[in-house]
């Protein structure tokens, strides 16, 4: 399966606060990747 980019994924309807089999949300995943970027884009995005 192709991994789509983060924005894209939640103007397609993904839940920002889905988590993944460890428990992990996007946002603890991203800053655990050290993807400052995306964490960022994540916290906006879940403010609006």
């Amino acid at each position: 399966m192709a991994m789509r980019k983060p924005s894209r994924a939640l103007d397609e309807g993904a839940k920002i606060d889905t988590r993944n089999r460890i428990g992990d949300t996007p946002l603890i995943s991203a800053c655990k990747r050290g993807q400052t970027a995306t964490a960022r884009m994540l916290i906006e995005r879940a403010r609006t």
